[in-house]
Formats: C-alpha cells, sequence, structure tokens
C-alpha cells in the first residue's frame, strides 16, 4: 500500500501543469488603419509575482521592457513614446484572471509598433520563483503609398515669359527633372517619367537615379520610405512631363497610374518678344521690345552661370567704372583738403608765436624802456626773419624768451 501511495503522489506531482505565457499580437498593421493591440495572460492560476511585454525593433538587435504590472499596482509603462499613445490595463498578485493588455489606437499607431515581441511572467510555484517566456511574436507593418500627387521639379526656363503655368526653353535644351514621392512599405511602388506631345505618350527609359530613403529620421516616421528618381530630358517641341507613381501590375501604360502630377513645357529658336514678371518660371530678366518690332538680344552665361544678355554685362561694365571715377575724384578732394588744412595750421602758429615773443619782450624791459622792439620791427630792421622751422615745421623763434 505504502509503494502505492508513492506513486500516485510522484504522478500527480509529473503530471501537473506548466505555467505558459500566453502572448497576443496583430500578424501586422496598416499604418492609418490598425490599431496596435498586446495582451498577455498565463495559462494556469498561480501567484503572478509580474507581467511585462517585451519589445525588439524590426531593425535592432535587443529586447527592451515596454510595460509591465506588478502585484497591488497599475500597469507601468517604460518606454515614454509607447505611454503618450497607449492604453494600459491589467491585474496580478492571486486575481483569478492575471492579466496584462495595452492598446494604440490606429491614428496613434507609429513605425516604433513595428517589431517583435513577447512576454515574460514570473510566479510562485510551490515555495519557488519561476519565470515563463513565450515565445517571440512578428508585428510586421504595412505603409500605403501616399494619396497626395508626387512633387515634380523641372530646370528653371531659361527664355523670359510671364506665363506661371509653363516653362519655357530654347529648342534642343536638355532639361533636368526630378520627382520625389512616399511610394509604401516594404511594396515601395515604382516610379516613371512620360512626355505628352499632341496626344501621343512617351516614356522616360533612361533615368539617372531611382532610390528609396526614410521620409524622417525620426523612429516613429522611419518604416514611411520616399522615392526619388531624376532622368535628363532635351526638348524640341512643347509638350507636358507627367510624374507617375504606378502599380508595375495593373498600370502599365503611361496614361494609367496610382498618383500623378505634370508640368507643361514649351520651345523657342530664339528668346524674343517675351516679358516676364516676378511670379514667372523664368530666371532671366524681363526684356520688354518697343516700337514693334522684335529684335533678338544675344544671351551669353553670366559669372554665376545664368543665361544673361549681352548689354547686361556691359551696363554693369559701365557702372563699374563711374563708381571707379567717383572714388579718384573723391581721393583727390581729400589730398587738396589735408594740404590746406596744414597751411592754415603752420600759419595760425606763426601768429600764436609771434603774439608770445612779443608779450615775453615787452614783460622783460621796463615800462619806460625805449629798447623794446616787436619782432616784426626787427625782421624789418635786419631784412630777413628772425624765426626758423625744425624738421616738423614748426617755427623756432632765434632770440631766447628771457
Amino acid at each position: 500500500m505504502l509503494d502505492l501511495f508513492v506513486f500516485l503522489f510522484f504522478s500527480v506531482s509529473a503530471g501537473r501543469a506548466v505555467l505558459v505565457p500566453r502572448l497576443q499580437v496583430p500578424s501586422s498593421l496598416r499604418l492609418g488603419t490598425d490599431q496596435l493591440q498586446l495582451s498577455c495572460r498565463p495559462s494556469e492560476s498561480s501567484f503572478i509575482n509580474r507581467i511585462q511585454i517585451e519589445r525588439k525593433p524590426a531593425r535592432g538587435s535587443q529586447y527592451s521592457l515596454l510595460v509591465y504590472i506588478d502585484p497591488g499596482s497599475d500597469p507601468v509603462v517604460k518606454d515614454d513614446d509607447f505611454r503618450s499613445r497607449a492604453v494600459v490595463k491589467g491585474e496580478a498578485g492571486f486575481a483569478k484572471v492575471a492579466f496584462l493588455e495595452a492598446i494604440v489606437s490606429q491614428n496613434q499607431v507609429n513605425c516604433n509598433e513595428w517589431g517583435y515581441y513577447k512576454c515574460k511572467i514570473t510566479y510562485y510555484d510551490g515555495n519557488v520563483t519561476q519565470t515563463a517566456t513565450s515565445n517571440s511574436l512578428l508585428v510586421d507593418f504595412i505603409v500605403p503609398p501616399s494619396s497626395s500627387p508626387p512633387s515634380l521639379m523641372l530646370s528653371p526656363s531659361n527664355i523670359p515669359h510671364n506665363d506661371v503655368n509653363t516653362y519655357r526653353y530654347l529648342r534642343g535644351t536638355t532639361v533636368f527633372v526630378g520627382c520625389r514621392a512616399e511610394v509604401g512599405f516594404p511594396a515601395s511602388l515604382p516610379m516613371r517619367f512620360c512626355i505628352k506631345k499632341n496626344s501621343v505618350y512617351e516614356l522616360v527609359t533612361d533615368l539617372q537615379t531611382d532610390y528609396i530613403t526614410p521620409a524622417s529620421t525620426n523612429s516613429a516616421k522611419s518604416c514611411v520610405v520616399v522615392r526619388t528618381i531624376l532622368a535628363l530630358y532635351p526638348v524640341t517641341t512643347a509638350g507636358k512631363v507627367y510624374c507617375d507613381v504606378y502599380n508595375a501590375t495593373i498600370n502599365t501604360g503611361c496614361a494609367t497610374h496610382m498618383t500623378s502630377t505634370y508640368e507643361n513645357f514649351s520651345v523657342q529658336d530664339y528668346p524674343v518678344c517675351n516679358t516676364s514678371s516676378s511670379t514667372s518660371k523664368s530666371t532671366t530678366p524681363a526684356r520688354v521690345i518697343t516700337g514693334g518690332t522684335a529684335t533678338p538680344i544675344p544671351m551669353i552665361r553670366g559669372s554665376a552661370g545664368t543665361m544673361v544678355s549681352a548689354t547686361q554685362d556691359y551696363t554693369l561694365l559701365i557702372l563699374g567704372c563711374v563708381l571707379m571715377l567717383i572714388a579718384a575724384v573723391l581721393f583727390v578732394t581729400s589730398i587738396l583738403l589735408f594740404l590746406q588744412a596744414k597751411k592754415i595750421r603752420k600759419e595760425a602758429e606763426m601768429v600764436m608765436i609771434r603774439n608770445t615773443y612779443d608779450s615775453v619782450q615787452f614783460n622783460s624791459k621796463t615800462a619806460a624802456s625805449a629798447n623794446y622792439s616787436s619782432l616784426e620791427n626787427e625782421e624789418n630792421h635786419y631784412h630777413q626773419p628772425l624765426e626758423k622751422q625744425d624738421s616738423d615745421g614748426y617755427v623756432v623763434p632765434k632770440n631766447s624768451f628771457r
């Protein structure tokens, strides 16, 4: 009987179910459409010390604690970005149904949700603390392409004009064409240029550049990607250039696309009789031609690399010469004023020295003395100046003041 009892005891102990974390996450999220709901529950009733959910970014290498709950406390969100967007709830301890749940609404979901998740539960098994960890589950991400039209850029017009809705080029000009758009992820849609002339589409097959980059360095927007394409196209006749974001399976021709935008362009053999305004897509200044006769204006490449008229360069040359002449006149005038000021200063010093000499000579004699003679009288008597100048031009009297 004792052997049978021991056998039954170990049989029951060995048959006890092991606690397993049951983690539920969506297999994929569509940005702007789906909400994120994370849920973790133990498979068995036990005293739960902690339930926690961890996350590893899809392009990351290690897990970090996202949210957890301890007995007798509210859930704690460790990630700052997740805390601002998520609604969390849960229970731990002796609860009949221990759980941890976090929900992010569809308009709050961002690229940080893209990654791997796992759940850890710490619990008591008898008097021993145990930890059970769930399998790692991936929440994949789908970013739809933008419904906004692409951004299309062309080289500036090289002929003056006043039509804000078109570009104008010399016939044969090679035009730089660039375009960028949000094309979705992970299935990033392709882009193309199409030229429309007289209702006929022409596909630009030779792209200089076609690359994809994240729309932002911010991790919350890192899954939104932008495609950029560049091309060079020689214009010979007027038309329209289209930039298409398209589905390669469905939109096989230039006339079909997901989103698209276009710009008009025209060509001309030489720039005559065209006026431009400040809002024009032309980079050359306006040339108003009077008298009813259109005279071609020769165009040359200026110092900055832009096309300007030859007369514009001559005007700048003449203006520079005039400014140099004015500067020379001002320089000569300043020299003359300096010499005149120096002469006036010397004359003033002469008057001061004469007055000082006369005053000293007069005071050194007796009031009734007849021997007093002014500096001017002595000059007239000896028929020569009694002063001399030093090397700096200052006047020095011959007689000492005693």
